[in-house]
């Protein structure tokens, strides 16, 4: 009887210890601003992502090596092997305002098994947060279910929430983009992203974020769609937390913040993402 009251005193203290201790006020501004830090440390790697697709498989740009997709001006190199995306501080599809340049420089044809592609990132900014860090691609072919394999790897990435407060980021992720795009385009195109990634966040805290649930990437809206990532804070009081993509069958940017049961409902806006 005594081992079974001290092993059922031990399970108490360490649920006690990893809940966000709901029975006292709680600070979760930690988790918050790793929440919107994660939003914003993604967001331009998987734009680029996106683009550089939309521009692989846009015949006009592929014929006459320039075009306009999605606010960007795109310049295509004659041995079409770099694309230069050039942004005048327009507002593009998903509300971002977006300035300076970046180029993406593949070994050969982006859709070869084997090619990777090098992005680099010049005096580029998404509303006013400047954006660098080392982001690479690499095709992988077809996967069992005939999916293009892309994987996506970023390190050192730092991207700047203010005039003071950094964001500092890596991650690995996969991008599954469905076949047909190769042959239909990608006006329906899907891709499904899973990975993970760590940093520390703005206000000094480590996080260290998961694709729980596969994000829905569809290239004919500007937001993610649906899936599920969940992080972990481990200095914060709130020991983790979840964000999810609600637009499901729509096309809006809503998103729900979960802090162990404290919800947070709002919209994928810079104005929401100060914190």
């Amino acid at each position: 009887m005594n081992r079974l009251i001290i092993f059922l005193t031990i399970i108490v203290c360490l649920l006690a210890a990893t809940a966000c201790k709901k029975n006292k006020e709680t600070d979760i501004k930690p988790n918050l601003n790793a929440a919107n830090d994660i939003m914003l440390a993604q967001r331009p790697f998987i734009n680029a992502f996106n683009i550089l697709l939309k521009a692989a498989l846009d015949p006009g740009l592929q014929n006459n090596y320039e075009a306009t997709i999605d606010s960007a001006s795109i310049f295509l190199s004659p041995d079409k092997k770099i694309y230069t995306f050039r942004y005048y501080g327009k507002r593009c599809p998903d509300s971002v305002i977006r300035t300076g340049v970046f180029e993406a420089i593949l070994d050969s044809s982006l859709f070869l098994p084997g090619n990777e592609v090098r992005i680099i990132f010049n005096n580029f900014y998404e509303d006013i947060h400047s954006v660098n860090g080392t982001d690479s691609l690499r095709y992988d072919g077809p996967g069992q279910d005939g999916e293009l394999v892309f994987k996506n790897f970023i390190t050192g990435a730092v991207i700047t929430k203010d005039t003071v407060r950094i964001i500092k980021w890596k991650g690995e992720f996969t991008f599954l983009a469905n076949p047909e795009i190769i042959s239909q385009g990608t006006k329906n195109a899907v891709v499904m992203i899973e990975g993970s990634g760590e940093g520390t966040s703005s206000m000094g805290y480590i996080f260290y974020s998961f694709v729980a649930s596969s994000l829905r990437d569809s290239l004919n809206c500007p937001w993610l769609k649906n899936g599920v990532i969940t992080f972990d804070l481990p200095d914060g009081d709130c020991k983790n937390g979840s964000i999810e993509f609600m637009a499901k069958t729509a096309c809006n940017n809503r998103i729900n913040y979960n802090f162990d049961g404290i919800e947070y409902h709002l919209w994928l806006k810079e104005k929401y993402l100060v914190n």
